[in-house]
């Protein structure tokens, strides 16, 4: 006659302590690439945001906007929210119609703050000339996270080119003028 053995409660019950332990002791240490990955993921959206607004422009030979958008319908919100490229018909950074809109960009939760400055400083938005060339002189995106500590940022060219700019050696963002950017 064979004798099953198995686990009883208690065995059961102390392993999974065990490994609820665990995990908890590695959580604050996956934190860490996940928020990494996730800053990654908005930087690249954001080049991909200008580089297709800007191809559009040059395509359809017209002015091509790009703006923050939290409704996805209007030019409206924060530029975390998420980000519409629209043909800008009036040349005033202003969805008129639905049917302006090419693309939207929908953001991932991020929990940090994305700002944008240019000259002329009343710009809030990102608009191609038919040429493909900024209308606002070189200009920069910067993202600051939940603890209001700037991470990185974009700085824009008059051609439309792109630079991912890091904090220096003292941790300060600074844009492609000096000028420290601040959350």
């Amino acid at each position: 006659m064979k004798i099953q053995q198995g686990f009883s409660l208690f065995e059961m019950m102390l392993v999974m302590s065990i490994i609820a332990i665990f995990l908890a002791m590695a959580f604050p240490l996956l934190r860490y690439p996940w928020e990494q990955f996730n800053q990654t993921m908005l930087q690249t959206q954001l080049i991909q945001a200008i580089q297709i607004a800007k191809h559009e422009a040059r395509i359809r030979h017209q002015a091509i906007a790009l703006c923050k958008s939290n409704s996805l319908h209007q030019c409206a919100g924060e530029w975390i929210d998420g980000q519409l490229i629209f043909i800008d018909e009036y040349d005033d950074g202003s969805v008129h119609d639905q049917a302006q809109i090419l693309k939207t960009i929908h953001m991932p939760a991020q929990g940090g703050k994305l700002y944008w400055r240019s000259f002329p400083i009343y710009r809030d938005y990102l608009q191609f000339s038919a040429s493909g060339l900024a209308q606002n002189d070189n200009g920069t995106f910067w993202y600051c996270d939940a603890e209001l500590t700037a991470i990185w940022a974009l700085s824009l060219s008059k051609s439309g080119h792109t630079r991912v700019i890091y904090p220096d050696r003292d941790g300060v963002l600074r844009d492609g003028s000096g000028r420290v950017l601040a959350c």
